[in-house]
């Protein structure tokens, strides 16, 4: 699967290449008054994840960033995963047996905008939930084996938190804590 976006047009597409034929299939396709972009910030990768007979795609059609759900073989739209008056900014993890998706969210905190938040939701788009439950701004590795995520928390006037989170948002431990003196 492939993302094509030629620079003078409206439309991002994603495609499918069959590595024993050769050919390549439009599998969706989104067009709009302005530049389509598959994130909000060039230096990060397109918010888009193919599932098994699904995919997850980021689209700001709303005037916002949110993550919509596509049937993989025909591209027919199967429904909305989030809403609201935020942005995804990355998907973190999908967990396709328990149909939930893990992301960070900015617009979630009054006093900061770009501040990410940790968040989870069902992949029909129900139980949104705050995965962390503070006003920080959190950078997110998730391990190699999708079974916990390194979490770096800060602000500006803060220094930053590290810590080892399961899914649920429960600390496994505290890496390290920045003391300011």
């Amino acid at each position: 699967y492939s993302l094509s976006q030629p620079r003078a047009q409206r439309t991002l597409t994603l495609h499918r290449l069959d590595p024993e034929t050769g050919e390549v299939t439009t599998v969706l396709s989104e067009t709009g008054p302005t530049r389509v972009e598959p994130n909000q910030w060039m230096y990060e990768p397109p918010i888009v994840r193919v599932l098994a007979d699904e995919v997850l795609w980021y689209s700001q059609r709303d005037g916002w960033g949110h993550l919509y759900r596509y049937d993989l073989r025909t591209g027919a739209l199967l429904g909305r995963v989030t809403s609201g008056p935020w942005a995804v900014r990355q998907i973190l993890h999908v967990d396709e047996a328990q149909r939930v998706v893990y992301f960070t969210a900015s617009g979630l905190v009054d006093e900061d905008p770009y501040r990410r938040t940790v968040c989870r939701v069902g992949l029909d788009g129900s139980g949104f939930a705050r995965v962390t439950d503070d006003d920080l701004d959190h950078v997110v590795t998730v391990s190699a084996d999708a079974t916990y995520v390194v979490d770096s928390a800060s602000t500006v006037d803060q220094p930053p938190v590290t810590r080892v989170r399961d899914w649920t948002g429960r600390v496994l431990v505290e890496l390290e804590r920045a003391d300011v003196s």
